[in-house]
């Protein structure tokens, strides 16, 4: 994988830092949260991203893995700003050994990462990472075809959760209800893996979905 190909899968994860800052809300105990489970997939998806291109003993695997442990706006904001560092560094060259750059075509992509922890038997992983391609596949649907990417939510603007963007979709005939009904139940298999729910799904469901939605991420482009 060359550095435009890493800069590309590492901007995706910023994009959802992004996503995890925005659902940023206050408690009566005056501390920020974020949501939860999209706090969890992103957690994942950076410390498999980091450890596979960086390795687990360099300081963006280990700050990363503490500070984003949380689900406080503070642990989002902090994995923003190691992934944006992680991103300057790969910029300017830091994988420039042959030694780095094989490590980092381990994942070609991030549904390949989901194949690598599949096949470890990491199944909450697996589906945290193949929902986060499926939810940056819905993202961009709407950004091709107009479809709004956020909502009125008092005097804010919100972004829309997956499930909306799925049904708006279909709305907009990008695909059919056949479609909109395997990406209700991906979005589900992925919220109960972030929420760490084992005994709600099998492996071999996870492995259902990562086939499902790379034949529809190739269909529905």
């Amino acid at each position: 994988m060359d550095t435009e190909q890493l800069v590309s899968k590492i901007e995706l994860l910023i994009a959802k830092a992004e996503d995890v800052i925005a659902t940023s809300e206050s408690k009566p105990n005056t501390f920020v949260y974020v949501d939860a489970g999209e706090m969890v997939g992103l957690r994942v998806a950076g410390l498999a991203f980091i450890g596979s291109v960086f390795g687990q003993d360099h300081v963006y695997f280990e700050e990363f893995r503490r500070h984003s442990d949380g689900e406080f706006d503070t642990n989002a904001q902090s994995a923003f700003e190691i992934l944006k560092a992680a991103r300057d560094d790969i910029l300017g060259g830091w994988l420039s050994t042959v030694g780095d750059l094989v490590s980092a075509s381990i994942f070609t992509d991030m549904l390949e990462m989901a194949d690598h922890l599949w096949d470890n038997g990491y199944k909450n992983a697996a589906a945290v990472s193949a929902g986060i391609v499926l939810e940056t596949h819905l993202r961009r649907l709407c950004e091709k075809h107009e479809v709004e990417l956020t909502v009125q939510r008092g005097d804010k603007l919100a972004s829309k959760k997956a499930d909306v963007m799925n049904s708006d979709l279909v709305k907009e005939r990008v695909y059919n209800k056949l479609d909109q009904k395997n990406v209700t139940s991906w979005l589900g298999l992925r919220n109960e893996a972030a929420h760490g729910n084992d005994g709600a799904y099998e492996l071999s469901q996870v492995r259902i979905m990562i086939d499902g939605v790379s034949n529809f991420i190739a269909r529905v482009a």
